[in-house]
């Protein structure tokens, strides 16, 4: 199956892409090209050892155990729910494990992935990252992913710039679905922008000269210009890398 990842871009952690403070250190992992690298990082990263009960993380087994040894005696430990940023449970753990479905994209095999850990969550609109870009770039492009289109519309809506005179059910069901459109259309503006500024910036990366080969340029000329030099005799086997 060919990968349909694009030449920039990696798959993320989805961990990092629901809770991009507390896991921010999955981004400085390796860049992920395929689903089952994701899997492995999941189960070697987000795989905690925890009480069945009170759901308590621990370091190692034996300190589980000891928990389980000291609870038998005092009873002490009370249930409490899962909180789904805090890793794998043993049952998405099994989930996992399961071969992912052949006639899945590789983005949609990265989605079933997100939807068996964060099942209660919506997905974000795209299962990659971009890589060479520093940290806080990618943060705040999931921010504008996640946040930015509807920022945008409430400051639209605020500028008088969109009327609603719905009066019955029918044209307020009609109004939220020109406002998802409206939505819609400006996550793919957003997507748009992103992508045109990565590309501009390729394209200056590639057809501008190193800093090193700028100043080696400067000083050929200098010399030239001195009399010191032939034109030309530092360039015979020079060349500029792109």
């Amino acid at each position: 199956r060919t990968r349909d990842t694009p030449a920039h871009k990696s798959l993320a952690c989805p961990f990092w892409k629901l809770d991009h403070v507390k896991h921010r250190k999955c981004l400085k992992l390796e860049k992920f090209q395929e689903v089952n690298r994701v899997k492995q990082h999941l189960a070697r990263s987000h795989t905690p050892i925890y009480c069945e009960r009170c759901k308590t993380i621990f370091q190692d087994e034996a300190a589980h155990q000891r928990h389980l040894e000291e609870d038998s005696n005092s009873g002490s430990c009370m249930f409490k729910s899962w909180d789904e940023r805090d890793g794998i449970t043993r049952r998405q753990k099994d989930e996992l494990h399961k071969k992912s479905k052949a006639n899945l994209t590789e983005s949609g095999q990265w989605f079933a992935v997100w939807g068996i850990l964060f099942p209660s969550h919506p997905p974000p609109r795209s299962p990659y990252i971009d890589r060479g870009l520093s940290d806080d770039f990618c943060q705040f492009r999931e921010y504008a992913r996640d946040r930015g289109a509807r920022l945008v519309l409430d400051a639209l809506h605020a500028a008088g710039l969109f009327s609603s005179c719905s009066t019955n059910d029918e044209e307020e069901e009609q109004e939220e679905n020109v406002e998802s459109y409206r939505l819609e259309a400006v996550n793919r503006g957003l997507d748009l922008m992103f992508e045109d500024w990565l590309a501009s910036r390729s394209s200056q990366s590639s057809e501008s000269p190193s800093a090193s080969d700028r100043r080696s340029n400067n000083s050929s000329a200098r010399s030239d210009l001195s009399g010191n030099e032939t034109v030309g005799s530092s360039f015979a086997d020079s060349g500029v890398e792109l």
